[in-house]
């Protein structure tokens, strides 16, 4: 309710179908993990309830960027699913290269001070062979090396 975008219940749910479409059918899809960058630090220094506003600029702008068929989910706490259809590895790229600067561009104000908060994201398009933990692992060490190398930055598995 908060972010006004799916739960993490109904982002697995969308992701299983989003995946039998793939196994039985072939169309190619890609998931985004965005992970919110030192947002623990936003909460402590501005309280949770800009920390939720926080949450639901970031929401607002995946959802409001992508196409009509494309799908976002918070997966847990300021950690978000994205699923993108019909991408191969480039597109894919280039649409979280997109989504990653408009959020670093978004902005609030809240107690007279300009909020800002970056995101770091892991990119990875389902392939042959696959099972939907094997994408999800891949995605998540993608984010993982993401923050490893600075954050506000996307990486994409090869």
């Amino acid at each position: 309710a908060l972010t006004q975008v799916g739960n993490r219940r109904y982002t697995e749910a969308r992701l299983y179908a989003t995946f039998a479409e793939f196994e039985h059918h072939q169309f190619p899809f890609g998931i985004l993990f965005v992970d919110v960058d030192h947002f623990k630090s936003v909460n402590d220094t501005y309280g949770h309830d800009i920390g939720d506003h926080a949450l639901c600029m970031v929401a607002k702008t995946l959802a409001r960027n992508l196409r009509t068929f494309d799908f976002v989910g918070r997966w847990g706490g300021e950690e978000f699913l994205v699923l993108i259809m019909n991408v191969d590895g480039p597109k894919l790229a280039q649409v979280a290269e997109k989504l990653r600067v408009l959020i670093e561009n978004s902005r609030f104000v809240a107690e007279n001070q300009e909020i800002r908060v970056t995101v770091s994201m892991g990119a990875t398009v389902a392939q042959k062979g696959d099972t939907i933990e094997k994408l999800v692992k891949r995605a998540d060490r993608m984010l993982y090396a993401s923050k490893e190398d600075g954050r506000n930055r996307v990486t994409m598995a090869s």
